[in-house]
């Protein structure tokens, strides 16, 4: 028989060992949760630790700026004078006007290529557009400058050298004068073109006097590109500087853009005439007039000052 003494020591006993267990633990077995860390306490003379903020949330990754579109690149138009039943004019060696013409515009066309510029051509073989679809093709394709390559004739086998035309109703000169006459009579078109009205589309003649109001918008354009073109040519191949001048060339009216007629050299002068039909003197020409719109084109702005601008 176990005594009360002994039951009372097994009892003390299990009480230890469940203390022993869980320490702390009440009646139920429930651990009672632990009393919160008391602040630190302040010391004196310093301020009290602010308390640290919640990590913040990532910022946003922005989206990429569109990137800025490339200016439009400067569009020179060149109009290859006269082709298919035009000659033009003719050397003593039978160099035609027309043949010269085309050679000088592949030849520029590909030189202003590798510089940048976009570049059409009026014809691209021996094809004849009229003088007006040669302007209007410079319209649609809306450039920035237009440049007809022509040579030049005179009942004076000596005369020589080359000549820069921008549009005017009223020559400089008689010699101006007549050239368009010849330019504008080889093409086809009938009557003096500096006295009034010259012939056109649709009902009627169209009076020059109206498309020459409408090229002065950019006469100034127009007397630059051709001063920068004479100058290039005079110094690059030191020929005979027979000036800037203006004239009614049909070809050049209605363009909307600054516009030069330019007159290479004289197929009618037998020295001039071989010197034009020599590969290596047309190059030097090509880098004349090349040379003549880099300048300009740094002059007026990539965009240009004609119908070009607005693209």
């Amino acid at each position: 028989m176990t005594t009360r003494p002994a039951r009372l020591l097994a009892a003390v006993l299990a009480v230890l060992l469940a203390l022993a267990v869980a320490p702390g633990a009440k009646a139920g077995g429930q651990v009672p949760p632990s009393p919160p860390t008391p602040p630190a306490p302040a010391v004196p003379g310093l301020p009290s630790a602010a308390p640290i903020p919640p990590p913040a949330a990532p910022a946003a990754t922005p989206a990429p700026a569109p990137a800025p579109s490339a200016p439009a690149a400067f569009r020179v138009v060149i109009d290859p004078g006269h082709g298919a039943t035009e000659d033009g004019a003719i050397g003593p060696s039978g160099l035609k006007e027309k043949d010269l013409a085309l050679d000088m515009a592949r030849r520029l066309a590909a030189m202003l290529k590798a510089d940048g510029f976009e570049v059409v051509l009026t014809r691209e073989g021996d094809d004849g557009p009229t003088l007006d679809q040669r302007a209007e093709i410079a319209n649609v394709q809306r450039a920035d400058v237009f440049v007809s390559l022509h040579a030049n004739a005179s009942r004076s086998s000596k005369a020589r050298g080359a000549e820069t035309y921008f549009l005017s109703r009223d020559a400089t000169d008689d010699a101006a004068r007549t050239v368009a006459a010849l330019e504008n009579d080889a093409a086809g078109v009938n009557g003096d073109a500096s006295a009034g009205a010259v012939p056109g589309d649709g009902d009627g003649a169209i009076p020059l006097i109206l498309w020459d109001m409408a090229q002065t918008i950019y006469l100034e354009q127009s007397s630059q590109l051709a001063e920068i073109v004479q100058r290039e040519l005079n110094g690059a191949l030191g020929i005979t500087d027979r000036g800037v001048r203006q004239a009614p060339f049909r070809v050049l009216v209605g363009a909307t853009m600054p516009a030069v007629l330019v007159e290479l050299g004289f197929l009618t002068n037998p020295e001039e005439e071989k010197r034009l039909a020599d590969g290596e003197y047309r190059r030097k020409l090509a880098e004349a007039l090349s040379a003549a719109l880099e300048q300009y084109r740094a002059k007026v702005g990539a965009r240009g000052a004609g119908a070009g601008a607005a693209r």
